[in-house]
């Protein structure tokens, strides 16, 4: 199993892996590869829990660059769990912890920790 933290600005998101291939990893291919599902939520206020529609959210890293990163959240009218639109860009390791994510013209830099 691989898990991750990847922090944004002053709002951190826990997220692990989980898939069966784990065990042929290429070492020509980083480690963050793959789809990581939010775990925790952490911000300038602390650790906050997570509803199991909210740990659905998710980050999926491919091996060309690109990446997507869908949210859900529960819709408290209908009692349902909602998805948001996906926010698609590239991706890019720019240092052992750091990424840079890129969408829509707009650039964000990242710590990250996996272990």
């Amino acid at each position: 199993m691989k898990k991750i933290i990847l922090v944004f600005f002053t709002a951190f998101v826990t997220l692990s892996s989980c898939n069966n291939d784990d065990d042929n990893y290429d070492s020509n291919i980083p480690e963050i590869v793959g789809k990581w599902t939010m775990e925790i939520y952490i911000d300038e206020d602390g650790e906050s829990s997570l509803t199991n529609c909210a740990k659905q959210t998710f980050f999926e890293f491919f091996e060309d660059g690109n990446y997507n990163f869908s949210t859900y959240a529960d819709n408290f009218d209908t009692g349902g769990c909602e998805p948001f639109s996906p926010i698609l860009g590239n991706w890019e390791i720019i240092s052992d912890n750091e990424i840079k994510l890129t969408n829509n013209d707009q650039e964000n830099i990242g710590e990250f920790e996996i272990f």
